[in-house]
């Protein structure tokens, strides 16, 4: 789908899409989504962060994301950050991720919660760090060329 892109980094990102959904946007959202339509999600002050139509939810619900794994080239390095103490999305879905997409490095970092409140300068050194081999190796197979 995407064979022009060479390098995604996955930060806490979620491969079982229909999980967490209620903790998002509150119980009986299904209810709510029919009858007006659409859920605005709001932050802690009140303020409308984004919008969910239920096109848009239905569609989240359905992707597979095992599927689109597989489906990633094998030219795409692909690297996962993942918390093994995030409460949001369990580590055991950067996992899945693992175990699906080809050119794939996994990076969980010990005690990170899912916004790394602790480990903000591992994480940005592993991402760095990532990139920076990527681009190291890009520049070698262009030399051969």
């Amino acid at each position: 789908m995407y064979d022009d892109v060479r390098t995604v980094v996955n930060l806490s990102g979620r491969f079982y899409l229909e999980k967490g959904i209620e903790e998002r946007l509150g119980k009986e959202f299904i209810d709510r989504i029919n009858k007006e339509g659409y859920i605005d999600v709001t932050g802690k002050s009140g303020k409308v962060l984004y919008r969910v139509t239920k096109e848009s939810l239905m569609e989240r619900i359905n992707i597979d994301m095992r599927a689109a794994s597989l489906s990633i080239s094998k030219e795409c390095s692909f690297f996962t950050v993942h918390g093994s103490s995030d409460e949001l999305i369990p580590a055991e879905d950067a996992y899945e991720f693992a175990k699906h997409i080809p050119n794939h490095k996994l990076r969980v970092i010990e005690g990170a919660n899912h916004c790394y409140t602790a480990h903000r300068k591992e994480l940005s050194s592993a991402v760095v760090d990532f990139i920076m081999s990527n681009k190291a190796a890009d520049t070698s197979l262009a030399k051969d060329e």
